[in-house]
């Protein structure tokens, strides 16, 4: 251990010639070293920029940091008998430093470290150059708690840089950096230093908690040989151990709606809201089995109503697609063995039959026919009559519009369209016939089915949080795959995710009492957290991207009270939200070389490093400043070698190894293109509707 009176056994090398709260000015001594120093017998490389130097003082002594260096011109006043001899200018060397903190003796002698500097030095303090292995000893009195290695630092004679999990992750990680400087594997490595120290802490199933929102689907390979194995999502799924990422309609709240499908606040809205109201009242059904039969019924009954209160009831839709809806309804009879009451199955079996008949009556040589309003309106009646079996028959039920109970989204348009055609106002029509074109024209979209869609609709809110979450009781990475998420739904998809989780945790806490630390990685963040732009489009319908942009800020403001903590990673910082990045209290910056990406860093930092920042130009790959929360004081790291097997799929291209490489390529484009267009082996068969 080193003493405070053996710390202060360092080489003098000046004396503070001004003072500043951000900056010292020190003048050297004429035989301060120029290039080394012998101190205490041992070669130091002196001066140079991001050295460390003390200022002796009677409140502790003064860490500084160089940040400049140079010679400065001076001039002696002739006095008395040299009245006559001409002043020739001299020189002087200087050198500016910033005081990071105070050193200072705890009640044993030992060194202790305090962040800030409340007592500055005064003009005339002589200025010390520590050994190197004072440095190191002072650098081993910032970490002093369970704690994981990610690099060295020169600064400290390449001793370890060492953060507290609880420190680093409490308050919001920030890691910048142009593409190519390490911003990725830094990521990895941290996220994979935490999870291995939380395995070897002798724990059979660490309850660590980790969500990779993963933009690029680069971190597909990069935690598989953890202690907890890592669950992959990714749209459509795999055969390589991916499973589907599904972020189902119904978990949308009314305003991830709204913002989806672009409704207008004053006509479109309120229908959809309304809708939704409806929709998720049927879910509300105690019994699973009535739940699914109001809900398939629900669907139909809605498109029946259609039928029977349009323009031309009896032909309002296709006849064709009338044979598809008798022959979905006809159907029904699945539920009459599953134990529903007596009432119930009538009520089926009566829908079952009729439609049989009326596919026997209507169709003549493979076409269908019209089908008679009465038969559209009967069939209408006896399946109200269903609902009003199951319990919900009252569409203004307690059920919430954004509570997240299962549906179909399929039947949010045709509801919308009913809704329209029931109210009074002759105008509403025409108002939401856009609406619904553009939300069947959205839902109609393979890709966004295949994330959105209806295929996981028996999954309840519980199934579908253990399986992004985990259980309560254990651990779970989530590697979100968003490469492949369609545009016009990527926004929406984000926001779901972070809402979701932020709200589990919320209502954990409230539960419970305690909580559950989660760490939300938000990779190449300026993708889907933006700076904030106007917030509403011309006619004031709040758009996707402010929404996603706006949860995020929701959960960097009030995520850590909840557990859920926040890594942001992205090469243009100055594209980022203000907010976000304002609540992150710890940097990992490496090499940034935009101007604008300068500045923002510069406002943002929570220190006042100044010269230091110059730096963000000039370091090499891998190198990073880290400043903040995390650590005691700020220090230019070397982050630690991360294994080739690990690293995100994110490294430079090999050009010219790819041009005179003499290997066959097996994929061709058609492989590519087949995936791409989704072909199946199932024709296509166009059916012309029959004139009469």
């Amino acid at each position: 251990m080193t003493t405070l009176s053996e710390f202060r056994a360092g080489l003098v090398i000046g004396t503070v010639q001004a003072v500043s709260a951000d900056v010292l000015e020190v003048k050297l001594e004429p035989d301060a070293p120029h290039g080394t120093a012998l101190n205490a017998r041992e070669l130091i490389r002196f001066p140079r920029i991001n050295g460390l130097v003390i200022v002796p003082s009677e409140a502790g002594d003064v860490i500084g940091i160089i940040t400049w260096i140079g010679v400065m011109p001076t001039s002696r006043n002739a006095q008395g008998d040299n009245r006559g001899i001409v002043d020739l200018p001299e020189s002087e060397r200087r050198m500016r430093v910033i005081p990071l903190g105070t050193v200072g003796a705890d009640e044993t002698g030992v060194l202790a470290v305090a962040r800030g500097v409340l007592l500055f030095p005064t003009v005339g303090d002589p200025v010390l150059l520590p050994t190197t292995e004072q440095v190191k000893a002072l650098a081993h009195t910032f970490y002093t708690k369970s704690s994981i290695t990610i690099g060295t630092s020169s600064l400290t004679g390449g001793a370890d840089v060492t953060v507290e999990v609880d420190r680093i992750f409490g308050r919001h990680l920030a890691i910048l950096g142009n593409t190519g400087s390490g911003k990725s594997c830094s990521a990895t490595l941290i996220i994979r230093k935490s999870i291995s120290k939380a395995g070897a802490s002798g724990v059979t199933t660490p309850r660590v908690r980790f969500i990779i929102l993963d933009t690029n689907g680069e971190y597909s390979q990069s935690f598989d040989d953890l202690c907890v194995t890592p669950r992959k999502f990714a749209v459509e799924g795999s055969a390589d151990g991916l499973e589907s990422l599904r972020v189902p309609g119904w978990i949308w709240n009314s305003a991830e709606w709204i913002a989806f499908t672009g409704a207008s606040p004053g006509a479109q809205a309120p229908f959809l809201r309304k809708a939704l109201q409806q929709v998720r009242s049927r879910s509300g059904i105690a019994d699973p089995l009535l739940r699914k039969v109001a809900s398939k019924i629900g669907y139909f009954h809605t498109q029946l109503r259609l039928r029977s209160m349009g323009a031309n009831p009896v032909d309002f839709k296709s006849r064709q697609d009338s044979g598809a809806v008798l022959d979905a309804l006809g159907d029904v009879t699945g539920f009459l063995s599953q134990g529903s009451s007596s009432n119930l199955d009538v009520l089926l079996g009566s829908i079952s039959s009729q439609c049989s008949d009326l596919k026997s009556s209507h169709v003549s040589g493979g076409w269908w026919g019209l089908v008679p309003l009465e038969d559209w309106t009967a069939l209408e009646e006896i399946a109200r009559q269903v609902l009003d079996e199951c319990g919900s028959a009252n569409p203004e039920s307690a059920i919430h519009e954004d509570d997240p109970l299962p549906f179909q989204i399929d039947e949010l348009a045709d509801l919308i369209e009913l809704l329209a055609l029931e109210d009074s106002n002759s105008g509403s029509q025409a108002w939401v016939a856009p609406l619904v074109f553009r939300l069947r024209t959205l839902l109609h979209d393979h890709r966004i089915q295949s994330v959105a869609g209806d295929s996981a609709v028996d999954t309840d809110l519980a199934g579908w949080l253990d399986v992004l979450l985990g259980e309560t009781g254990g651990g779970a990475v989530s590697i979100i795959d968003l490469s492949l998420v369609p545009l016009p739904v990527l926004h929406i998809v984000v926001a779901v995710l972070g809402r979701v989780i932020l709200e589990a945790l919320e209502r954990y806490r409230k539960e419970t009492g305690s909580i559950i630390p989660t760490v939300l990685v938000a990779e190449e963040a300026h993708t889907f957290l933006n700076k904030r732009s106007s917030g509403r489009s011309d006619e004031g319908m709040l758009v996707p991207s402010d929404l996603c942009r706006e949860m995020f800020e929701r959960i960097a403001r009030e995520g850590r009270k909840f557990g859920l903590s926040l890594v942001v990673t992205s090469q243009r910082p100055s594209e980022l939200s203000e907010t976000v990045l304002s609540q992150c209290n710890t940097f990992l910056v490496h090499r940034i070389v935009n101007d604008q990406d300068q500045q923002l860093v510069r406002r943002m930092v929570p220190d006042s490093l100044g010269g230091l920042l110059a730096d963000l130009p000039v370091l090499p790959s891998r190198n990073a400043l880290l400043m903040g929360w995390a650590v005691d004081m700020p220090t230019i790291v070397q982050v630690e070698d991360l294994d080739r097997t690990y690293r995100p799929m994110s490294e430079d291209p090999s050009f010219f190894s790819s041009w005179i490489a003499t290997e066959s390529i097996s994929t061709s484009w058609s492989d590519i293109a087949s995936t791409w267009i989704r072909e199946t082996e199932v024709p296509v068969v166009i059916v012309e509707e029959r004139t009469e």
